[in-house]
C-alpha cells in the first residue's frame, strides 16, 4: 500500500502559495490545489538557448470534471483540505514523503530546481 506523508513545513508553504494573490488563478467552479511533480524541467528560451532545470513541483488548480483526465490522487492539507497530487501513477506506487528542501517543496528530499537565477521572459 502506497503512501503520501507531507512534513508541516511543506503544509505550511503549500497553504501559504494557495493563498498568495499570483498564484494561478482559481476556476469559477469547485477546485482544488493541485500539485504535479516533474523529475526534470527543460526550458528553451527566445533565442534557442534551452537549459535543464531540474525537478519541481508546478502548481494549478483542478476541478472534479479535470482530475480524472489528470490522474490525481487527494490528500487533505491542513487548512485547504482536498489537495491534488499529480502524476497519481507515481503517488500510488511506493512512500512518498513532501517536504521543504533549500525552501522550495520537495518531493522524496530531491533538491527542487532554483528559478531565482530564470531570466524573465521579454518580447
Amino acid at each position: 500500500m502506497a503512501s503520501l506523508s507531507i512534513s508541516p513545513d511543506a503544509v505550511e508553504w503549500i497553504e501559504q502559495l494557495a493563498s498568495e494573490p499570483h498564484s494561478p488563478r482559481r476556476p469559477s467552479s469547485p477546485a482544488s490545489p493541485q500539485f504535479a511533480w516533474a523529475s526534470g524541467t527543460r526550458f528553451t528560451d527566445l533565442e534557442g538557448q534551452s537549459r535543464e532545470l531540474g525537478p519541481c513541483f508546478y502548481f494549478s488548480w483542478v476541478t472534479a470534471e479535470m482530475a480524472p483526465q489528470n490522474a490525481c490522487i487527494f490528500a487533505d492539507v491542513g487548512a485547504l483540505g482536498r489537495t491534488a497530487f499529480a502524476p497519481g501513477g507515481l503517488f500510488r506506487e511506493g512512500d512518498h514523503a513532501i517536504g521543504v528542501v533549500d525552501g522550495r517543496l520537495s518531493l522524496d528530499g530531491q533538491v527542487p530546481a532554483d528559478f531565482s537565477n530564470f531570466p524573465a521572459a521579454t518580447g
